[in-house]
């Protein structure tokens, strides 16, 4: 079993400064990732989360091998779908942005409800979303970003990224560090992915650097860059719970998709215009 690093010894392991906010962390404990190397985990002292040591390990994380773990994707991408479409309603928004996009089913789930939505991901070609590549540097109403920040393995730089457009509001899902031990599922070792885990108290740092008032609902995350109103903030907090996006993502899947023609007239329209030009 290999060694977190050959020359980091255990003492030399017991203090880290955070990679979200630069404060102290401290170490934790270890746990085994990819069954074969042992990682230092910290607590950081100032924003209170928790975060691997330098993950020097993710070459062999995002291998196609391991990515195949994740049989859970297609059905995530459907509720965020759904909560997506229940949360762009309830802010009036219309254009959005889905931020570590992956296979760009979320932004075509969105184009064929008629919503302006786009795709961005650094690392993955689009997919269902070639044709309608975003800007994270242009401004959204919405911005999107499920299960991406626990894999950022620079936080400050990957957060300042989600922000560059000021968008309306930032949506984001992770699950929360409030002190959980090694044995936490979420830090899901086989994959070795999952590599920062945000506190409450991380994300109210977040939002005080960037300008935006924080909501921690059930099951997701919203920054908003203008206060919401008493009753969107009720809603948004109390009533959106995974029951209420359950039922919508059955409603929302039955509907007619017109924006799928839509499209395919504008992309038929630029493959065209392209024949004409050459």
């Amino acid at each position: 079993m290999n060694e977190s690093r050959p020359d980091r010894s255990e003492a030399q392991l017991a203090i880290s400064p955070c990679r979200l906010c630069g404060g102290d962390a401290v170490f934790a404990f270890r746990k085994v990732l990819l069954g074969k190397y042992k990682v230092g985990f910290f607590r950081c002292k100032r924003c209170e989360s928790l975060e691997t040591e330098e993950p020097y390990w993710l070459d062999e994380a995002y291998s196609p091998a391991v990515d195949a773990l994740d049989t859970g994707a297609a059905q995530r991408v459907l509720h965020c779908f759904a909560l997506t479409r229940i949360v762009m309603w309830l802010l009036g928004c219309r254009t959005a942005l889905d931020f570590g996009g992956g296979s760009g089913l979320l932004c075509r789930l969105l184009r064929d409800c008629g919503y302006d939505a786009y795709w961005y991901d650094r690392y993955t070609s689009p997919g269902y979303a070639t044709g309608f590549v975003g800007d994270a540097a242009k401004s959204y109403d919405l911005v999107s970003s499920f299960e991406v920040v626990e894999h950022f393995p620079d936080p400050q730089a990957d957060f300042v990224r989600l922000f560059a457009g000021r968008p309306g509001s930032l949506l984001l899902m992770t699950e929360l560090y409030r002190g959980q031990s090694g044995s936490w599922p979420y830090i899901a070792p086989e994959e070795g992915q999952h590599i920062f885990f945000y506190s409450p108290t991380a994300l109210h740092l977040i939002g005080e650097q960037y300008g935006y008032h924080l909501l921690l609902c059930h099951g997701f995350i919203l920054f908003l860059r203008e206060p919401p109103s008493k009753f969107r903030r009720w809603v948004l907090e109390k009533l959106v719970r995974h029951r209420i996006v359950r039922w919508a993502k059955l409603l929302f899947l039955a509907g007619p998709g017109f924006g799928a023609q839509v499209d395919y007239d504008t992309l038929a329209a630029r493959v065209s215009n392209k024949m004409t030009v050459n």
